[in-house]
């Protein structure tokens, strides 16, 4: 049940569920945002409590830039801007149903900021 499992618990369940291939980069770095990202050691727990979790061998790292209580608004204000829909190509549902969620991922891992 979503509520009643931990955070670190709904990220591992999430990744595990990813394909066996892409869970290492995906344990590697994730990111925090929204405010409630902000409570006091909560990255540094989170760390900690996914170390004990995954594979041996497997690193973690969790990014959570001190504005991430503004990430919604930043990134809403990036979306409205024409050269962000120049930078970033969608994947249409055609190339998803014909590609799968790796597509995805292989556009998103073409876009750096």
């Amino acid at each position: 049940n979503f509520f009643t499992t931990s955070l670190q618990e709904q990220i591992y369940n999430t990744v595990e569920k990813s394909n066996s291939e892409f869970r290492r980069s995906l344990y590697g770095k994730f990111i925090l945002t929204g405010g409630s990202s902000l409570i006091s050691g909560l990255t540094q727990r989170l760390k900690l409590e996914l170390k004990n979790m995954i594979p041996v061998g497997y690193g973690i790292d969790c990014v959570a830039k001190d504005s991430r209580q503004f990430s919604s608004w930043i990134g809403a204000s990036m979306a409205s801007c024409n050269e962000f829909h120049e930078m970033f190509t969608p994947v249409t549902k055609q190339e998803y149903e014909e590609k799968g969620a790796e597509q995805c991922i292989v556009q998103f891992n073409n876009y750096s900021l």
